[in-house]
C-alpha cells in the first residue's frame, strides 16, 4: 500500500518484476516519479481520484501493464509516465486533466484514445503511437493543444468537433497515413506545422463556407492542408 505521506521516490520498486497489485492510500496526492519503473508484473492500475499528478517515468516500461484506470481529480501526467507500455490499448482520460508531457510516447499499441475538454498541454503526448486509429475528444473542447498527436502514423481520419477555435504547433504533424480531416465554421487558427509531413492528406470537411475558410490564420508549413480539397459547408 502507497500511503500519502510519499514524496519522493526514485526507482523505489524499479523492476520488482513480480509487482502486480497496487493499492494507494485515501491521502495520496501524487504518485511520484519513477515509483513503479520497469515493474513488468503490472498489468493493471487504478489511479484513485484524490491523485492530481503523476510524476516523470512513474509507470514507464512497464511492458505488460494493459489497463489504466484514471478518475476524475487527475491534473497532470508527467514525462514519459508510461513510456513504452507496450500493452496499452485504450486510453480514456479523466474531464480536468490540464497537461500531458510525452506521457504515452511509444505506447505502440494503443489503438483508442478520449481527450477531455480541459486538456491544455500535451507535448508529444502519443507520439510514436503507431497503431492510434480512434480518437474522441470531449464534449466543448476549444484547442487541439500542439504536438499532441505528433507522428501518430495509424491516423487516416480526425473529427474535430464544431467548437474547437485553434488546432496548436505541430498537433498533427507527421501524420503522414491522415487522409482527412473534419472541422467546424468557429476554427480560427492552424498554427506553424500543425499538418506538415500529412502527406496524405487530400480532404477537409469544413462546417463553413467558403469566404469563412479564407479568414481562418493559417500559418506556415501546412502545405498539406491547404493543398487539399476543402468540402465547404459541411455537416460537423
Amino acid at each position: 500500500q502507497i500511503l500519502g505521506t510519499i514524496e519522493e521516490s526514485d526507482w523505489s520498486f524499479s523492476g520488482c518484476s513480480e509487482l502486480d497489485d497496487i493499492v494507494f492510500g485515501s491521502e495520496v496526492k501524487k504518485i511520484p516519479g519513477r515509483l513503479f519503473q520497469d515493474c513488468t508484473g503490472l498489468t493493471h492500475v487504478e489511479i484513485p481520484g484524490g491523485i492530481t499528478e503523476i510524476g516523470n517515468f512513474a509507470f514507464s516500461g512497464c511492458t505488460n501493464l494493459a489497463n489504466v484506470t484514471f478518475n476524475k481529480g487527475l491534473k497532470k501526467v508527467g514525462f514519459d509516465a508510461f513510456l513504452g507500455c507496450v500493452a496499452l490499448k485504450n486510453i480514456v482520460l479523466p474531464e480536468g486533466l490540464n497537461s500531458l508531457d510525452a506521457s504515452f510516447k511509444d505506447c505502440i499499441s494503443i489503438e483508442s484514445v478520449y481527450i477531455p475538454a480541459t486538456i491544455e498541454e500535451s507535448d508529444w503526448a502519443f507520439s510514436g503511437c503507431q497503431k492510434l486509429s480512434n480518437v474522441t475528444f470531449g464534449s466543448g473542447i476549444e484547442k487541439v493543444p500542439g504536438r499532441l498527436f505528433q507522428d501518430c502514423t495509424g491516423l487516416t481520419h480526425i473529427e474535430i468537433p464544431g467548437t474547437v477555435t485553434e488546432i496548436g504547433n505541430w498537433a498533427f504533424s507527421g501524420c503522414d497515413a491522415l487522409k482527412s480531416i473534419s472541422f467546424g465554421k468557429y476554427m480560427s487558427s492552424i498554427a506553424f506545422c500543425s499538418f506538415s509531413k500529412c502527406t496524405n492528406l487530400t480532404d477537409v470537411y469544413y462546417g463553413g463556407t467558403q469566404p469563412q475558410w479564407a479568414e481562418i490564420k493559417i500559418d506556415s508549413n501546412n502545405d498539406p492542408l491547404i493543398g487539399a480539397t476543402i468540402h465547404y459547408n459541411a455537416d460537423i
